[in-house]
């Protein structure tokens, strides 16, 4: 039957009715609309469809402007909980409200949005909101495409209800760089084929990892095992095993600690161990050549580049804190190849050569041993006499 919506207002309210005795799936009421006009094809939004529901607004005599936000078309029940609530509103804008889950190819949507192609579902975790599916086929991908103009980002952000991107990712395609924000901060980029943390920009670099700590002075690489415990937290976390620090907090350099416990095989295996391993034969120059397996460089520099070194800078040495509880310098390498030595010298096997030479500048408090092109060995003084010494 056919009744006014409103007593005064008008309207139409259409009651359709049915009993038990209705086929299961079969609607109460049957809104169709038959035609032998083709057409009705266009792509997308078009106007004209086989059945269309209209929601107008009038003013006067005739149709108007619709209110900015009107609610064109809704749907309603009263509900398992015996209250009249509504469902579905679609607004003038075109906005669509749902109450409830929407899916797409699933009978029971699992997250406010759930598109299925039918696929086995897993056990879905708590707070899911979303869920886009397609694993029916064990080669079938998923794939979520976010897309921005050319010269701006596509983001998906990351929040709470104070703050809508305290955290992000995003690929910004300006620049052709994928960025990940905490804090609010950019903390990590992957630019190409450099990862960048705390850093953005390496001129130095095509492909690698580029850190920057900002002013802190504390570890900026750090290795942890589960299984090592040294009990060094005056320098580090007790499971680091490797880390590396500034030197000086504004000067730079690198301090490479290694660290260990009892269960290091004190016999054989070195704390910190640097190693070069080569399959190239050409490391056999004689004396001291240019080149060898493992090298270490100690170079002086201003400006931009390296610079003659100072006259008897030291250029290499090994310290320890030493029984005495003191730090003392062991060994020494200048500039010059004068090497300094603090305690004896051992030679457990093998020969020690001299090269010949001239007689040299006496040092003070100091005597050397040189062999000369005479064929004998000398002892020089600190006081820089020179004596011979005689094979008997």
């Amino acid at each position: 039957h056919i009744n006014k919506a409103h007593g005064d207002g008008g309207g139409a309210l259409v009651d359709a009715l049915s009993d038990a005795h209705i086929t299961v799936g079969t609607p109460t009421l049957l809104l169709r609309g038959v035609t032998k006009q083709a057409g009705y094809t266009a792509a997308g939004l078009a106007d004209a469809s086989v059945v269309q529901i209209q929601g107008l607004y009038g003013t006067g005599t005739t149709r108007s402007a619709a209110p900015a936000g009107m609610n064109v078309f809704s749907v309603r029940t009263y509900n398992n909980a015996s209250a009249w609530v509504t469902l579905l509103v679609v607004k003038e804008n075109g906005n669509a409200l749902l109450k409830g889950n929407f899916g797409i190819g699933v009978d029971i949507p699992d997250a406010f949005v759930h598109v299925s192609d039918g696929g086995t579902e897993p056990a879905w975790i708590t707070g899911t909101t979303a869920i886009f599916q397609n694993n029916s086929d064990i080669n079938d991908k998923s794939r979520v495409a976010i897309i921005a103009g050319t010269n701006t980002d596509s983001v998906l952000d990351f929040g709470d209800s104070a703050d809508q991107d305290r955290g992000a990712i995003y690929y910004n395609h300006a620049s052709d760089f994928m960025g990940f924000r905490a804090a609010a901060t950019e903390v990590m980029r992957i630019d190409g084929l450099i990862l960048f943390i705390g850093e953005t920009l390496n001129a130095k670099m095509t492909q690698g990892l580029t850190i920057k700590q900002g002013a802190n002075d504390d570890e900026i690489f750090t290795c942890k095992s589960s299984d090592v415990a040294h009990g060094f937290t005056t320098y580090t976390e007790t499971d680091s095993f490797f880390t590396i620090t500034k030197m000086s907090g504004i000067g730079g350099g690198a301090l490479l600690r290694g660290l260990s416990d009892i269960n290091m095989d004190a016999a054989n295996i070195p704390t910190l161990d640097i190693m070069g391993a080569t399959k190239n034969t050409g490391y056999t120059g004689a004396g001291l050549a240019s080149t060898s397996v493992v090298q270490c460089l100690g170079l002086y520099g201003s400006g931009t580049t390296r610079s003659a070194a100072q006259a008897g800078m030291n250029v290499w040495s090994v310290r320890t804190y030493n029984n005495a509880g003191s730090w003392v310098t062991l060994w020494i390498i200048k500039e010059n190849g004068k090497a300094h030595l603090r305690g004896d010298m051992i030679l457990e096997s093998g020969i020690l050569t001299l090269a010949e030479t001239t007689t040299p500048a006496a040092l003070a408090n100091y005597g050397k041993i040189y062999a000369k092109n005479d064929n004998f060995l000398y002892f020089q003084d600190g006081a820089g006499a020179e004596h011979k010494i005689a094979f008997v």
